[in-house]
């Protein structure tokens, strides 16, 4: 099932995601990836918020699902974007860096809109749980 949002590009725009978050997958997911995704959700559109060159008010999409046992978020905004988004840092993280750690993928694309999306795999049952691979 699929989930989305329109936003207005704001500071207030990450804290309206991650509200939507909450709302959607609270108590259907582990609450410990339901903190990893809003964070990643949160950065994802703070990023929009202070680099996509558009200015506040501009419309900002997010859609969240859960399909086939991966859980996928993708930010769509009107910017610019770059031709391929990279970490500025894994240790300490920066918030790119946060998805290179947290999610299984993570991309980003221009095609008329600038996109940016992460997956998560987890179990396709009631309850959504991260899945724990051994080392």
């Amino acid at each position: 099932m699929n989930h989305g949002l329109t936003v207005e590009l704001s500071l207030q725009a990450p804290r309206e995601v991650r509200h939507s978050l909450e709302a959607r997958y609270a108590g259907s997911i582990e609450r410990s990836l339901l903190d990893d995704v809003t964070l990643l959700a949160s950065e994802m559109v703070t990023n929009a918020v202070q680099h996509s060159g558009r200015p506040d008010g501009d419309l900002l999409t997010f859609e969240s699902s859960v399909v086939d046992g991966v859980l996928r978020v993708e930010i769509t905004d009107e910017g610019r974007g770059v031709p391929r988004l990279e970490p500025r840092a894994i240790a300490p993280p920066s918030g790119l860096g946060y998805l290179e750690i947290l999610s299984d993928r993570w991309s980003s694309h221009l095609n008329h809109s600038f996109h940016v999306w992460f997956e998560i795999d987890v179990a396709s049952r009631m309850t959504v749980y991260r899945r724990v691979v051994a080392a």
